[in-house]
């Protein structure tokens, strides 16, 4: 177990959102579908006003020295699955892809706010997994419209 503070937490936040965002745009190029391509590129504009959004939180506003404990150590490239599509994806597929990252992000956000002392803290992260959760709606949206096309 490693004792984290709130403003490590938030750079490793940071980190597995950068994950997502360099995702799309390995996707853009990668996928042969072009409306997969699509997909992706309307993802990561969403996901541009995300990082945007989070490196823009003031860590000092929220805790004078929260340290978080019952947090394993988890380096960066661990804590979520490997983000991996094939080429011949389908626009459903990549939607889907996503999903499970973003709802891997909301779970881990939801016990972070669990072992946080502070209610600034957990004020912020209850901001956090609200904003998690409008993502995840937005995709099922896609993805029930997706299914509608069809």
């Amino acid at each position: 177990m490693t004792i984290y503070s709130l403003d490590q937490i938030l750079k490793l936040i940071i980190i597995w959102e950068e994950r997502l965002d360099s995702f799309y745009d390995m996707m853009e190029e990668y996928l042969k579908d072009k409306r997969s391509r699509e997909t992706a590129f309307v993802l990561q504009r969403r996901q541009v006003k995300a990082l945007e959004m989070l490196k823009g939180i003031d860590p000092k506003e929220y805790a004078h020295v929260e340290y978080v404990r019952n947090v394993s150590d988890y380096p960066p490239q661990n804590i979520m699955s490997h983000l991996e599509i094939p080429a011949d994806s389908s626009p459903r597929d990549v939607l889907e892809a996503v999903l499970t990252y973003e709802e891997e992000l909301e779970k881990f956000y939801t016990h972070l706010r669990d072992v946080l002392a502070y209610a600034k803290s957990k004020e912020l992260f209850d901001m956090l997994i609200q904003f998690k959760m409008g993502q995840i709606k937005e995709i099922r949206a896609c993805l029930d419209s997706y299914d509608l096309a069809l």
